[in-house]
């Protein structure tokens, strides 16, 4: 196991064994040092854990969760194309997709929910570029949505799709 992964652990957070994909794409791709990681929301075993919009049907504290269940399904997307979580040096952005009502301001505090799991995992390396963004519907009628880019420490070999 690696440390990040022991990391994670100590703090609660356990990644699945692989990622749940809900269409035609893959869950990451990794060119040299860089990986983009594909959209990821707040599912279990592929099915919504909430749906609905902030402000409305979901609420702020729902919202969190989902988005923080939602990061750690970004982990295990990245544990599919990066299998040792060590070789990442950080998260260089984060883009936070949040199904809001009209006039929702508290975007960053639901995207504060994801960032503290990369912190969790990487440290201070956890903590990029970011984004948070309203929009009106989301997959599977999720109130958050994110993708990542990660840099890794080093090439590690043929650039993969997973």
């Amino acid at each position: 196991m690696s440390s990040v992964e022991e990391r994670l652990r100590a703090a609660g957070i356990e990644l699945a064994d692989g990622p749940t994909r809900l269409g035609r794409y893959v869950p990451g791709v990794r060119d040299g040092r860089t990986v983009y990681v594909s959209g990821q929301t707040g599912t279990r075993d592929g099915e919504p854990v909430w749906a609905g919009v902030v402000g409305g049907s979901v609420t702020v504290e729902e919202a969190e969760q989902s988005a923080r269940l939602a990061a750690i399904n970004a982990l295990t997307a990245l544990r599919a194309v990066v299998p040792d979580l060590d070789h990442v040096r950080r998260v260089a952005r984060t883009t936070v997709y949040i199904c809001a009502v009209e006039g929702f301001t508290e975007h960053p505090r639901i995207a504060d929910a994801a960032t503290a799991v990369f912190e969790s995992a990487f440290g201070e390396a956890g903590r990029g570029a970011r984004s948070a963004i309203g929009v009106h519907t989301l997959p599977q009628g999720a109130p958050v949505e994110l993708d990542l880019i990660v840099l890794l420490e080093d090439d590690l070999g043929q650039d993969q799709v997973k």
